[in-house]
């Protein structure tokens, strides 16, 4: 299975982490899947995020039996969103079209359970899903980035090419440092907070056998 969105406006150029965006796409959306999903549980809601493949799959599973499509949208990759021509508020209508053509894509890939994981190269992971017999397979790749925070907000959101590149340590190897350019607008003084990190979104969900009725 494929994933082909229609065409909408062209995605932001401000990457976006697992639940970050100032844009708020809040409140239960009408879906044609005729399907019941157990609501995420107190520490499920706790424990997202994308810090390793198997976190930002099972975010992603928290955010489709949510109803929330601002986490659902957190969990793929900038190259996903550019191919699909995804926005936050574009993927509204994206979710909604993708889920009433194939109802079994929301609720089984809710429900799954990882039954195995493997490497596809240094920046790449595939994960595979498995729900009463249906296996779906999730590739994930990993992204490197740099923020700044002037105390509550994100003055300074981007990519960077390789989180060594921005990270050393000392002769001793007990001291890391971390550094990055200010873009020309942020002055340092304003600056609160530094984060150098690496996520893993995912950037293509395929059904890999036929799905039995929903």
């Amino acid at each position: 299975m494929s994933l082909t969105a229609p065409s909408f406006a062209p995605p932001s150029r401000q990457r976006r982490r697992c639940g970050a965006g100032r844009a708020h796409l809040l409140g239960p959306l009408l879906l044609a899947c005729g399907c019941c999903l157990a609501p995420p549980s107190q520490d499920e809601l706790a424990e997202r995020g994308c810090r390793s493949p198997v976190q930002t799959v099972r975010t992603f599973q928290v955010g489709l039996r949510a109803d929330h499509a601002r986490t659902e949208y957190g969990c793929f990759s900038t190259g996903f969103r550019a191919r699909n021509r995804l926005s936050q508020a574009s993927y509204v209508l994206f979710r909604q079209e993708w889920f009433a053509g194939d109802p079994w894509i929301r609720k089984g890939m809710a429900e799954a359970e990882i039954v195995a994981e493997r490497e596809l190269g240094e920046r790449e992971r595939e994960l595979v899903l498995e729900e009463r017999g249906v296996r779906f397979a999730v590739t994930l790749v990993r992204e490197d980035y740099a923020q700044l925070y002037a105390g509550e907000e994100l003055i300074q959101d981007e990519e960077i090419a390789d989180f060594r590149d921005s990270v050393e340590s000392d002769r001793t190897g007990r001291l890391l440092v971390g550094a990055i350019e200010l873009c020309e607008h942020v002055p340092a003084s304003n600056v609160t907070g530094f984060v150098i990190g690496q996520d893993w979104k995912i950037d293509g969900i395929r059904r890999l056998e036929d799905r039995p009725d929903p």
